[in-house]
């Protein structure tokens, strides 16, 4: 993927488990996404971890030789669900099994490849589905807002995970440039 460019990533669990219905995992996605924003490889403009996928609106920072961002985000999520699993659920991570003899462990589906983002109309079309996705979630307590998603950032200026940056930076940065 290139740098520098605007991306939708969005990536679902195998078989679509709904493995993030558990805030233990959701807590582990925003830690990987946290590191990839401190490490300056991507800057967060959107999220939402719903129970069976992550999607993203990021863009890609560092150096083109560096192992991709959302290849890392991949490898380092899966290592954290496997700890997590290995310790407290196995039941869990035999959903994920998908060579029993050799205990292959699998939590990512392929999918669908990153897709460039070319206008500011298309970045906010992309934030108002995820939004509307994390809406549409059933919340057990009290909040209106669903929590793992970018929605308190847009809506009340809220980042309580310190990882955000607004996606108008991204496109005041490319019209300056382009000036």
């Amino acid at each position: 993927m290139q740098r520098n460019k605007l991306i939708h990533y969005s990536v679902s669990t195998l078989k679509l488990q709904p493995l993030f219905h558990k805030e233990t995992f959701c807590k582990k996605i925003v830690k990987n996404l946290k590191h990839l924003v401190d490490s300056r490889k991507i800057n967060l403009y959107g999220f939402v971890i719903l129970p069976t996928k992550v999607e993203c609106l990021w863009e890609l920072k560092g150096e083109e030789s560096s192992e991709s961002p959302h290849v890392q985000f991949l490898r380092e999520t899966s290592v954290d669900m496997l700890t997590e699993l290995r310790k407290k659920d196995k039941k869990t991570l035999d959903l994920f099994c998908i060579d029993m003899l050799f205990h292959k462990i699998q939590f990512w589906q392929k999918g669908p490849r990153p897709i460039e983002i070319h206008s500011d109309d298309e970045a906010e079309e992309i934030l108002h589905k995820m939004h509307y996705d994390a809406g549409r979630l059933k919340l057990s307590d009290e909040s209106r807002i669903y929590p793992y998603s970018s929605n308190k950032f847009y809506n009340y200026n809220q980042d309580n995970f310190n990882i955000l940056s607004h996606y108008n930076e991204y496109f005041g940065k490319r019209m300056r440039k382009a000036s």
